[in-house]
């Protein structure tokens, strides 16, 4: 793990931050705490994927902790939880609450994944000091 990022939900249908920045290769432990009095969940993926599972949470009777794709965490009332996620390259994902009625309240955030501070050797990179 680079990097630890505490993480609140709460009733005011809310993260705080709800918006984090990482760099593309970087391991994050998310430390999630829910400090509101009803159930609450963390479910990370792209804008599409968050749209499209929101969706299916309003349309049909699926169990909302069960989630296809991206990480996700779901606590009770004063619960806390972890989550460990590589990410990978960089993008843009949401965050979300998929709790029916919860996304739609405003529970959502961003997590942008700038390109790491080491990107590699680039096509003007000089090889003529060392081998590979």
């Amino acid at each position: 793990v680079d990097r630890t990022i505490a993480i609140r939900m709460d009733d005011n249908f809310r993260f705080t931050p709800n918006q984090i920045s990482v760099n593309a290769g970087e391991t994050i432990k998310l430390v999630v705490t829910n400090v509101g009095k009803v159930p609450h969940e963390l479910v990370l993926g792209s804008e599409a994927e968050i749209q499209a599972h929101a969706e299916l949470m309003r349309t049909s009777n699926a169990h909302h902790d069960h989630h296809d794709g991206g990480p996700a965490i779901s606590l009770a009332a004063g619960a806390s939880g972890d989550l460990v996620i590589k990410f990978g390259k960089a993008s843009t994902f949401e965050m979300a609450c998929l709790i029916p009625g919860h996304y739609e309240a405003g529970m959502r955030g961003t997590v942008k994944v700038a390109m790491g501070s080491n990107p590699g050797p680039t096509a003007d990179h000089d090889h003529s000091s060392h081998k590979h």
